[in-house]
């Protein structure tokens, strides 16, 4: 399992209590009061929500820089905001 850097748990925190549905939002909200060991725990249980919390964090970042729509957003742009926000 990768080190999950406290930036980026309170990113994936703030999506899921942004966009989730209930059990989402509630889930973002243990994490944004999880400390490391729980946050792990919390990957390592939901990784496909984890990486699309990062995913939705990261076209909504790139929409507010000017892109119209998530479809403006190309696969190279994503894939660099991912990692810029996985560091």
């Amino acid at each position: 399992m990768s080190v999950i850097t406290k930036q980026e748990q309170i990113i994936v925190s703030h999506a899921m209590t942004q966009y989730g549905g209930e059990f989402v939002h509630a889930l973002g909200l243990a994490l944004g009061h999880a400390d490391e060991v729980n946050a792990k725990k919390i990957n390592k249980a939901f990784p496909l929500l984890w990486e699309r919390y990062i995913e939705l964090y990261c076209v909504a970042h790139l929409q507010s820089a000017g892109h119209a729509s998530e479809q403006d957003v190309s696969d190279a742009q994503l894939e660099a905001e991912v990692a810029a926000t996985s560091r």
